[in-house]
């Protein structure tokens, strides 16, 4: 994982992913709740978002009508319909199909191939399959430094 990253990983589960699956980054800690409420929202797949607050550095999100994701990526100007990505997919076995088309010739060696590039693909390659739920920030917490734990562990245990 090291030296090939999530893309690179999630095309090995391919002949062991069938159907729907919860997809989830490895630095996210979230809530049950927020769990809950993405997998029950009635779109086959979508995708753990938030109005709150997002910067540029951040992956983003930009929804069209009914929240549909219409672009992905870490370069996108924050705007009136900008999420940000919170790490947590539900994907659905049609979407699937196309994210791992979008994964193969994935070179590990060559090309550190980024799962938010495989998915936007994958969107695009049939229009706005994927829906964004917007959740509560605070419900899903990216961890990347002991300041990330300790806010995640106050917020999340308070909860």
């Amino acid at each position: 994982y090291l030296t090939t990253g999530p893309a690179y990983s999630l095309g090995l589960t391919r002949d062991h992913l069938k159907g729907n699956f919860l997809l989830l980054t490895s630095d996210i800690i979230c809530s049950p709740a927020s769990v809950k409420r993405l997998l029950s929202h009635p779109a086959a797949s979508s995708l753990a978002a938030s109005s709150d607050l997002p910067t540029r550095k951040d992956v983003g999100i930009l929804v069209g009508r009914n929240m549909k994701v219409t672009k992905l990526g870490k370069k996108l100007k924050v705007q009136k319909n900008y999420y940000e990505f919170k790490g947590m997919a539900k994907i659905g076995s049609s979407f699937a199909k196309k994210l791992f088309i979008a994964l193969d010739g994935v070179n590990p060696k060559t090309n550190r191939h980024l799962l938010v590039d495989a998915i936007s693909e994958a969107n695009v390659s049939s229009p706005h399959l994927i829906t964004a739920v917007d959740l509560k920030a605070s419900q899903i917490l990216e961890i990347d430094t002991r300041t990330d734990l300790k806010l995640a562990q106050k917020v999340l245990l308070k909860n």
